[in-house]
């Protein structure tokens, strides 16, 4: 999951800038927010040993700020060390148990350590929360972490509901058709995958999904379409001549 991680870290990160000051007065708290700002700043360039310095330094001053150690917490997940994401995370949500974007990095990290049930069951709460505005990343996370523990079955509850918020949201398509594949229900994956085609018709990946699933299933005469236009506005990318490869196949082009 660490694509989805990596864009959760991402919104994350804007919603700890917008959080208040910490506890504490004086040159002392000057110093911690200096030094958390700055980490702020390093973790979302990917300048990772500073942002950790920065972080730890802030943390140093004041142990107990819940901003701080949350965004610590963050810096573990952006590299998926989860087992060192979770006191930080965990003492975090200890101290605002209400806090959405809180549990929402908790749920992401019993994930990362394999506890999928409990972790959508701190997701739903954050999907409950209306004044929260990341629903549809809780809303993917949850259902990527069913798909990646094989619940796929379940998958679909959480994603369908991404894709009404964002009809466009690429990564949902790719997770609901495969949730579908993996489940045997064609019909479903069919649908799926010609609604991404008809919503991002310029992304040649589910024009691709499209041919080699109509190929896949023998059936040549709807694969032929999508193939056709991949090569002739897709050429030259990977798609483009993986649509030629399989044209070729079907005898339809010469070598």
């Amino acid at each position: 999951m660490k694509r989805i991680f990596s864009f959760f870290v991402v919104l994350m990160l804007l919603g700890c800038a917008g959080k208040g000051a910490g506890s504490g007065s004086g040159e002392k708290l000057s110093i911690a927010e200096s030094r958390y700002k700055m980490g702020l700043a390093y973790l979302s360039s990917d300048a990772d040993h500073r942002a950790y310095t920065e972080l730890n330094g802030a943390l140093e001053l004041f142990p107990e700020d819940d901003r701080y150690l949350y965004t610590m917490g963050l810096f573990f997940i952006k590299k998926e060390r989860y087992t060192e994401a979770l006191p930080f995370v965990k003492k975090a949500l200890d101290k605002k148990p209400a806090d959405s974007e809180y549990i929402n990095a908790y749920a992401t990290v019993l994930a990362g350590l394999g506890n999928v049930d409990e972790a959508v069951s701190y997701w739903d709460k954050v999907i409950a929360d209306p004044g929260y505005p990341y629903h549809i990343i809780a809303l993917y996370n949850a259902g990527n972490a069913l798909y990646s523990a094989g619940r796929y079955s379940l998958v679909p509850s959480y994603i369908d509901r991404a894709l009404e918020i964002n009809r466009r949201y690429a990564e949902a398509y790719r997770l609901l058709f495969n949730s579908f594949i993996k489940n045997g229900n064609k019909a479903k994956a069919e649908e799926t995958v010609l609604r991404a085609v008809n919503t991002l018709p310029d992304d040649p990946y589910f024009l691709l999904l499209a041919g080699e699933f109509y190929f896949d299933h023998q059936s040549y005469a709807k694969a032929v379409p999508f193939l056709e236009r991949l090569m002739d506005s897709y050429p030259d990318t990977q798609e483009g001549k993986r649509a030629k490869e399989l044209m070729k196949r079907l005898g339809l082009m010469n070598e």
